[in-house]
């Protein structure tokens, strides 16, 4: 506020805004993550007759690693309210979860179909190529970003 005025400066409105929005962005997540993990629950208890081990052990893996990506995408909202800095880790933790989520899809879907035609089956080792290039890329840049110096690699924003 400037001084001797009661109407607060456009900058403070502002950021009081950015704020709420990243407070309920943060709370959508948090019900996103809840309600992802009542669903897994649900699918686990309904598919026990149903499925076999393994497609029962990949759903869940799945389900579970989309709750990871939600609560890793919380993680960087908290850390943004409290420091105002933005870290990239968590972004680049974020990628590397959907790709192996996606790897993941995949194999669990080729795994299903009986006979793969030959250009099905190039499409899906290209993706598979790509996304395993992706983790190999992020997985390098995780190890980068940690061994800088942390006032090297925060942003302030």
């Amino acid at each position: 506020m400037t001084t001797g005025s009661l109407i607060p400066e456009p900058i403070t409105i502002l950021e009081k805004l950015e704020n709420a929005i990243y407070v309920i962005a943060g709370t959508l997540l948090v019900i996103a993550a809840f309600a992802m993990l009542g669903k897994t629950v649900i699918s686990l208890l309904t598919s026990l007759g149903h499925a076999t081990l393994r497609e029962m052990a990949l759903r869940l893996l799945d389900d579970l690693l989309l709750v990871l990506m939600l609560v890793e995408i919380l993680h960087t909202i908290l850390v943004s309210l409290k420091t105002h800095v933005l870290k990239t880790e968590p972004f680049l933790a974020v990628g590397l979860i959907a790709a192996v989520r996606r790897i993941l899809i995949i194999t669990v879907e080729a795994a299903h179909i009986a006979d793969l035609s030959d250009v099905v089956f190039q499409r899906t080792m290209i993706e598979i190529s790509i996304l395993t290039l992706s983790i190999l890329i992020l997985v390098v840049s995780i190890y980068m970003v940690r061994k800088k110096a942390p006032s090297m690699v925060d942003r302030h924003v």
